[in-house]
């Protein structure tokens, strides 16, 4: 379990979750609009703010998304390589 993700209190400006969430402060808000994180509070016109513990959170199961995302794709390129060994070669002969 994240040390953040008991007892959290506070909020987290945009500039502060994109750089806990490791991307830049553009795609936060594309991943925003595409509702892959939720909305911040409108805390004037313009500074929005996100509950900590929601983006502690969110951290958490983006990481482990992104786990299971490498061990999908090593997995598939483990099969590729499998099959690339088993495929017989042909020689080819010199003109």
């Amino acid at each position: 379990m994240n040390m953040h993700s008991e007892n959290v209190r506070g909020w987290m400006r945009a500039k502060e979750v994109a750089a806990y969430l490791g991307i830049s402060v553009a795609t936060l808000w594309r991943w925003v609009e595409a509702g892959r994180i939720p909305s911040g509070t409108k805390l004037g016109l313009r500074t929005t703010a996100w509950p900590a513990e929601v983006i502690y959170g969110l951290g958490e199961v983006l990481a482990q998304k992104t786990a299971q995302e490498v061990t999908k794709k090593e997995e598939a390129e483990n099969k590729i390589a499998n099959m690339q060994r088993s495929t017989p070669r042909t020689a080819t002969k010199a003109a």
